[in-house]
């Protein structure tokens, strides 16, 4: 980023497709594929798959459109921390014109560029852990029994900074603290479980996605049609979609 930094949009745009980090990263996902399908250009007039973003920048809301000459501004910003919801009914008007042009094929992805949950649900967790330390530390010292917790792995609290003010604060008042920070801190170690869960599950689907599953459908249909199950299964196949069509142009017509 540094490096670009006075770099005009397009040597940017060539210095990332030069990035071995981005390639390498960006072909891991590719699956191994036994037949390369001819795929013919698209032309002008044609739709294509890309990537178009909106951001803030400057009090400003831009849509970024890689099929466009440069940033188009949509207006000012009326909240630098919600401003998301003003790109809502945007997103659904432009998704709205191209069904109604007919384009049903179409297909959108919403995608949220945000922090890490899960780094920031630890880095939550060890403020908390340094909160609690003081806390205790506050009630000990006016002669109350506390217990100081062992941290657990994930809260790391080195150059982390206490988040509570302590000063002048009573007993009673030190206690509704101590129980509020241990109610924080279930609350985060909650979120941080379920980030760790949905990790888990993506590194399965990620690697789904780079499999290959040909061969072992070739095998299952060779199976099927060696045991004369598959033409039943095809001519099926067949006829549900022959329903399936003839019920959408009918919903079509009486549209």
């Amino acid at each position: 980023k540094d490096f670009t930094a006075a770099f005009p949009a397009d040597l940017k745009g060539e210095a990332m497709s030069n990035s071995e980090m981005l390639r390498s990263c960006h072909n891991s996902f590719a699956r191994p594929e036994p037949f390369e399908m001819e795929q013919s250009k698209s032309g002008k007039d044609d739709d294509v798959y890309h990537f178009t973003t909106y951001m803030p920048v400057g009090g400003k809301l831009y849509e970024l459109d890689g099929l466009q000459n440069g940033p188009i501004l949509l207006g000012d910003c009326a909240s630098d921390e919600h401003w998301y919801t003003q790109v809502v009914p945007i997103i659904q008007e432009r998704i709205a014109r191209y069904q109604s042009s007919g384009s049903s094929e179409l297909r959108f992805n919403l995608l949220a560029v945000c922090r890490n949950q899960r780094e920031h649900c630890k880095k939550q967790l060890a403020g908390t852990a340094v909160d609690l330390q003081l806390i205790n530390a506050a009630l000990m010292s006016h002669g109350e029994d506390a217990t100081m917790e062992e941290d657990e792995d994930d809260e790391e609290d080195a150059g982390v900074e206490a988040s509570v003010d302590l000063s002048g604060k009573t007993v009673p008042q030190l206690k509704e603290c101590l129980s509020d920070c241990k109610t924080r801190r279930f609350t985060l170690r909650q979120q941080l479980a379920d980030e760790n869960e949905k990790a888990d599950r993506y590194d399965k689907e990620n690697a789904r996605r780079r499999h290959n599953f040909i061969p072992f459908i070739m095998q299952l249909l060779q199976g099927l049609a060696q045991r004369d199950k598959l033409a039943p299964l095809v001519a099926s196949a067949t006829e549900r979609a022959k329903v399936r069509a003839a019920a959408a142009k009918a919903k079509g017509t009486s549209d």
